[in-house]
């Protein structure tokens, strides 16, 4: 019986652990220009320094010219304008605690 007892709260507890450190999600998807080629789309939101959660859009795809066997099979981009919008954001809140600073 004790047995039981315990791999219930080890399930439970890892359960809960991995529900935590779930940082995002992505959808399979096919190229509109060629429904060939498979990909992977979705969100992941990261913390910062400052403790903001930022949301960032993400495209996962095969590596087209796999040279060494080292080299990365799948490759990660930031959707357009994505980066910028981040960037220009963590500025606009740096600026804005600044001028706080000041005061």
């Amino acid at each position: 019986m004790s047995d039981t007892k315990n791999t219930e709260t080890t399930v439970s507890t890892n359960k809960k652990t991995w529900s935590n450190e779930l940082i995002g999600g992505f959808w399979k998807r096919q190229s509109r220009t060629d429904s060939a080629k498979k990909y992977l789309a979705g969100r992941i939101t990261l913390t910062d320094s400052l403790g903001q959660k930022n949301d960032y859009r993400i495209q996962v795809w095969p590596a087209r010219n796999k040279e060494k066997e080292t080299s990365f099979d799948l490759l990660c981009y930031l959707e357009d304008g994505n980066a910028n919008k981040v960037i220009k954001e963590k500025q606009k809140k740096e600026e804005v605690v600044a001028s706080d600073d000041v005061l």
